[in-house]
């Protein structure tokens, strides 16, 4: 009994432990439900944006080929043609060539995605107007040269349509086609179909010579996207259709009957659900839209360029009883457009790809209640999910999480192919991945209270880069302290506090942020820890937290790379007006204690030991020896085969009994040029018969040097100069006793 109780006890304490999780994760589906009901501008734009987003995604990985008895073909004004042809637009003339070669090949309709709305002048009459006299031979040349009269013949040889375009404005250019139908005004004024009072069309010889015409008008999605096209538009109770629409309606002929609109009413109001054409029946949104039906990429359709069909050089075959198109694709004319299935898409195949979908029966579909079907699965999966993922472990809960929108989106891509119905999946797969990332986040903040303290002590000292090889390694990384053998760097504005004085407060601070943001960028590149900012001063070491067996290594290369950066630095700081900065870095490597030390008011993880001390006098000394880098001789003896040194000198520093080698790193092995190792060969000469009081020799040795650095060769001189009065004590070493700090 006790055990039954204990378990039950275990449970319910589990059970309270998923409460919060569980409770969020409705609480987020029923938001999201609430959200997709309301019907508010701004949120209804989001939404809407997204599943067009799902939609774009579906379109480009499942649409229906087009049939290997295509009948459309098109003839493309491509930049070949232009070029051979000569610029756009064309004359007349050579329109006319074109439709006659087209009419002579046997194409059955010929649509032109092209508007003709201003008369083509005739030169000749041009003339004669400009002309004070009558000149008879020019009279009857007038007719010759009326190439829209051509252009009209070539016309009438055949069944061709024109487009135009309908326009917002009440503006009238050109004459308007025969429509399609006219329904009565009151039921014209109730249905959704755009009302469209102004429009350019053809001038009149030509309109009439074709009799048909089409609109071109494209309505973009408010992202600029091409998902829909309008079928139909209206002038008051007179309908028109598309180009694509009138073409299908020619080429098809007698096959059709008279058009029909197919209206519903819902509540009794009439909704436009569609158009017939005796047994061909199109399906419309309720303004008169379809989704375009994509056959595929760019370049689907069979094309031709209409320089080879002036050319001569097309075999009637191809074009025999076809459904011709004529458009441009080249890219100065600008019948480009971005579409759902790809961002660049030409118009005259957007009017082929419907002409195609209505000839094949193909019309994809959203129908009206494609939201609701969202709403309900966001809200059946969303609660199944919201329940059950808190009870699953990270390896289950990704299973679930990735099978379920599998299942989902194989569903809707199933209803795309076979059905043509459009349906979003996108809502229920956020839903579920939401759920499932919120679950792992909350279960990983449980355990990432050593994480979050590795962040927070550590996130201000060492890179991203190293906070995450920490948390991969786990441990605690020394916070209790411990002692390890480190190196450490220190580097110091020279003359910093002369500079101060010169610029005020702000733009003090200025230049010291502009120095040290590169400087410790260039000690996190370098794998290095920062240990603090003293002002202008940087402390920083290697081989803590993370361990590092090439500590010194690392630490000498950030030496070198920091001078190398000060340079770019002062290149801008020139450009500023703002002083040339100096810098002094001191590098020693030793044993040292490193931990998170300090007081209950504030802590710091840092590096305490003679070894850091003497790094900091190391520092210091640059400035006596008038170099940039120096570094102990431990750091030197672990790096001796990757950098190339020379020696400074033996010295005894404040506070220190021993004596200490310092040594000036040159640069990395291999870097090292001939004249450089000479120079550094003469250097180690001079010092050891400096050693050996060998006070001529090495003084024509330094004087040869000096001109590389005169101050720091103006020390040795100098010395030699009171040696030479006041020799060293007996069984001296070379080394010398420094009082400065």
């Amino acid at each position: 009994m006790s055990r039954d109780i204990s378990k039950l006890s275990l449970l319910i304490a589990k059970e309270k432990e998923l409460f919060i999780p569980i409770a969020l994760g409705l609480l987020f589906i029923f938001l999201l439900t609430a959200i997709l009901f309301v019907n508010s501008g701004p949120i209804n734009g989001w939404l809407t944006a997204l599943e067009n987003t799902s939609y774009d995604l579906q379109l480009r990985h499942a649409y229906k080929p087009l049939l290997k008895d295509n009948p459309i073909i098109l003839v493309d004004i491509d930049d070949k043609s232009i070029a051979e042809e000569g610029r756009w637009p064309w004359p007349r003339k050579k329109l006319a060539e074109l439709t006659t070669q087209l009419n002579a090949l046997g194409a059955k309709v010929i649509v032109f995605d092209l508007t003709f709305p201003e008369i083509e002048v005739n030169i000749v009459e041009e003339i004669l107007q400009e002309s004070r006299e009558p000149i008879p031979i020019l009279e009857t040349m007038k007719a010759k040269f009326d190439y829209d009269e051509l252009f009209a013949e070539s016309l009438s040889q055949g069944t061709c349509v024109l487009g135009f375009a309908f326009k917002v404005q009440k503006e009238e250019e050109g004459v308007l086609p025969p429509p399609l139908m006219s329904i009565a005004p009151d039921l014209a004024e109730q249905l959704g179909i755009p009302n469209l009072r102004g429009y350019i069309a053809n001038i009149p010889k030509l309109q009439s010579a074709a009799k048909n015409g089409g609109f071109i008008n494209a309505s973009p999605d408010p992202d600029g996207v091409l998902r829909f096209s309008p079928l139909l538009f209206r002038r008051g109770a007179v309908i028109y259709p598309s180009l694509a629409l009138e073409a299908v309606r020619l080429f098809l002929g007698n096959a059709l009957g008279e058009p029909q609109l197919v209206v519903q009413s819902y509540n009794k109001w009439p909704v436009l659900e569609g158009i017939q054409f005796g047994s061909l029946s199109v399906p419309t949104d309720s303004w008169g839209r379809i989704l375009i039906p994509f056959r595929g990429k760019p370049h689907t359709f069979p094309s031709v360029s209409a320089k080879d069909i002036l050319n001569h050089t097309v075999a009637p075959e191809k074009m025999q009883g076809k459904l011709v198109f004529i458009g441009s694709s080249a890219t100065a004319l600008g019948d480009l457009f971005a579409t759902a299935i790809t961002p660049i898409f030409s118009g005259v195949e957007v009017h082929a790809t419907i002409a195609s979908g209505i000839l094949d029966r193909y019309f994809p579909y959203k129908p009206p209640w494609e939201k609701g079907v969202s709403i309900v699965l966001v809200l059946v999966l969303g609660v199944f999910c919201a329940v059950l993922l808190p009870h699953l472990g990270p390896i289950t809960a990704s299973m679930v999480a990735a099978m379920i929108p599998l299942v989902l989106v194989g569903t809707v891509y199933l209803v795309w192919i076979q059905n043509g119905l459009v349906l979003s999946f996108f809502f229920p797969v956020f839903a579920i991945l939401a759920l499932y990332v919120f679950n792992i986040a909350y279960g990983y903040l449980f355990e990432s209270r050593h994480r979050r303290e590795l962040r927070t002590v550590f996130g201000q000292y060492v890179p991203p880069t190293c906070i995450d090889e920490m948390l991969k390694k786990g441990g605690d990384f020394g916070l209790e302290g411990e002692t390890k053998e480190l190196t450490v760097l220190f580097t110091d504005i020279r003359g910093f506090t002369s500079i101060s004085e010169r610029f005020s407060a702000a733009e003090t601070k200025d230049i010291l942020n502009q120095f040290l943001t590169p400087m410790t960028q260039v000690i996190f590149d370098d794998q290095g820890t920062i240990d603090k900012y003293v002002g202008d001063m940087i402390v920083a070491f290697w081989g803590a937290p993370l361990d590092d067996p090439k500590n010194a290594y690392h630490s000498v290369l950030a030496a070198l790379d920091m001078q190398a950066k000060l340079k770019e630095l002062n290149v801008v700081f020139k450009a500023q007006n703002k002083p040339e900065l100096n810098i002094g870095i001191g590098i020693n490597t030793g044993l040292m204690s490193v931990g998170d030390m300090g007081s209950k008011f504030r802590r710091a993880y840092t590096v305490l030991g003679d070894a850091v001390n003497l790094a900091s006098r190391l520092e210091g000394l640059t400035k006596y020896y008038h170099v940039g880098v120096l570094v102990g001789q431990e750091t030197q003896g672990k790096t001796a085969s990757e950098f190339l040194y020379r020696k400074l000198d033996s010295v005894r520093v404040q506070g220190k009994v021993q004596t200490v080698a310092i040594y000036e790193p040159i640069c990395e092995r291999g870097k090292e040029t001939p004249d450089l190792l000479a120079k550094v060969d003469l250097h180690h000469r001079a010092l050891e018969a400096y050693c050996r009081q060998q006070w001529t020799e090495a003084e024509s040795l330094f004087k040869q040097l000096a001109p590389s650095n005169q101050s720091l060769y103006a020390v040795y001189l100098g010395r030699i100069e009171t040696f030479r009065s006041k020799p060293p004590a007996p069984g001296w070493d070379g080394s010398y006793t420094l009082e400065m700090k």
